[in-house]
């Protein structure tokens, strides 16, 4: 095995342990990236994996649901 023989072996050693790195460094990136989008959509209010309930009034009457009053009832007229 000569020096040129030896410095391929050392630059193959040396490229595979530079693309681990690489490869983790890109890796961590990536999980971060995701992590900071799930805050996000926590934060917002959106949740993965969740279906949005409806509210409108066919949802209401699919689910048997009643709508909440906000304002009271108006009481009829007095009849004389």
């Amino acid at each position: 095995m000569n020096i040129f023989d030896s410095a391929i072996v050392v630059s193959a050693v040396a490229g595979g342990v530079m693309g681990g790195l690489v490869a983790v460094i890109l890796t961590l990136g990536l999980l971060r990236r995701e992590r900071r989008r799930q805050d996000k959509a926590t934060v917002t209010g959106e949740h993965r994996g969740e279906w949005r309930t409806g509210s409108g009034p066919l949802s209401r009457r699919y689910t048997h649901t009643e709508v909440a009053e906000t304002a009271p009832k108006a009481e009829p007229p007095p009849q004389a």
